[in-house]
């Protein structure tokens, strides 16, 4: 029986009704979410997403069917007001992994000790510093700081004289199959994965629970192959869950 969930990872009881989600995002991080694509203020809006979106059958703000998840509660509440224009979509704090756990390590940067920090600097630096942030405030990783993440901060210490420190925040881990038996969906058009060097685990998850039940496989999957995955795992993590997939019926494109 899985653990019962914290306060903070409990989902707003959306039931899909074993319907398919439209969309499983798993990592939203500061940009880049179908939340912000769908009902977000349009300076957020991005193609990175939007292409993934024309493989979606519903796009319709209040017919669209999503499902959001973040371990950070601080990018899952920056998220909700645009999250409330879309009725049929749960936006969850949890991390996803291959097995359920209750309270693990969340290591990443606050959002708000950032933005004291850019308070330090001259205003017309500022804008440039935030942009130089943006990659590190999406490297929080699980029990592990992020193998990149020291190497971006010295390179802020160097040009600004000011660097951020790493916090500890606590999240509970969920598989991919609590997450489908949670809300009750049976598969999705688009699965986007953006997990900094967990994506292997959440696709080996993922594989588990679609093999009991073929309806389950998303239509289209992306995920991140920049070798953060191998570094936590070990050289071929990333191209053993491509080879995974592909014996699966996937194409990679």
């Amino acid at each position: 029986e899985p653990p019962a969930a914290s306060p903070a990872a409990s989902p707003s009881r959306l039931d899909f009704g074993g319907a398919a989600a439209n969309f499983v995002q798993i990592g939203l991080g500061t940009n880049t979410t179908f939340i912000q694509n769908l009902a977000g203020p349009w300076e957020e809006w991005t193609k990175t997403v939007d292409w993934l979106s024309e493989a979606m059958s519903e796009t319709r703000p209040s017919y669209v069917r999503g499902v959001a998840v973040e371990p950070v509660g601080e990018l899952v509440e920056a998220l909700r007001p645009a999250a409330k224009h879309l009725p049929s979509v749960c936006l969850l704090q949890a991390a996803i992994g291959e097995v359920d756990k209750v309270g693990v390590d969340v290591l990443g940067l606050s959002l708000e000790a950032c933005e004291a920090l850019m308070q330090q600097l001259a205003p017309n630096r500022r804008q440039h510093f935030r942009w130089d942030l943006q990659c590190l405030q999406n490297m929080s990783t699980l029990e592990k700081q992020h193998p990149e993440m020291a190497v971006h901060c010295a390179y802020l210490a160097e040009k600004y004289g000011v660097a951020p420190g790493l916090v500890t925040r606590r999240a509970d881990v969920w598989s991919y199959g609590r997450l489908a038996r949670s809300l009750n969906f049976v598969g999705c058009e688009v699965l986007m994965i953006d997990a900094e060097g967990h994506d292997t685990r959440i696709l080996r998850s993922l594989i588990r629970h679609c093999r009991q039940d073929s309806r389950a496989w998303p239509s289209l999957i992306q995920f991140e192959t920049m070798g953060h995955c191998d570094r936590l795992e070990g050289t071929g993590a990333e191209w053993k869950a491509i080879h995974s997939l592909e014996k699966a019926g996937y194409l990679l494109v």
